[in-house]
């Protein structure tokens, strides 16, 4: 069996009331559900940052550390604070477009239909 546990909408904001209840979260799946042995992945969704500011990706890049099968970002952390930014700014992101994002929603596609399909999905 394949166990997968499920956050959503931690809204980092810089604040330490909101870093204590995600803390708390975190610490009762990794103790009290004995996580990295019994927790095979964990999917974070909804609204990760309050105003989408860098800084709060940082944090949540941050935090998100555990022994758990998580992604505390990477690529897809920076991609969204670059593009934040350039947004911020009024300048046209140049690595960060829209055909890099359809790109990107194609692969997401593939790897939902090879999980459905149990089986590689050629691009």
């Amino acid at each position: 069996m394949f166990v997968v546990a499920q956050i959503s909408d931690l809204h980092f904001n810089g604040t330490a009331a909101h870093r204590d209840r995600i803390d708390a979260v975190l610490n009762y799946l990794n103790v009290e559900c004995d996580g990295p042995k019994t927790i095979d992945a964990l999917l974070v969704t909804g609204d990760l940052a309050d105003e989408g500011l860098p800084a709060e990706y940082r944090e949540a890049a941050e935090t998100l550390s555990s022994g758990l099968n998580i992604s505390t970002g990477g690529p897809y952390l920076n991609e969204q604070c670059y593009f934040f930014d350039c947004l911020r700014k009024g300048v046209k992101p140049v690595t960060v477009t829209p055909a890099s994002a359809k790109q990107t929603i194609r692969v997401v596609k593939a790897e939902i239909e090879s999980c459905r399909a149990r089986k590689a999905i050629v691009l």
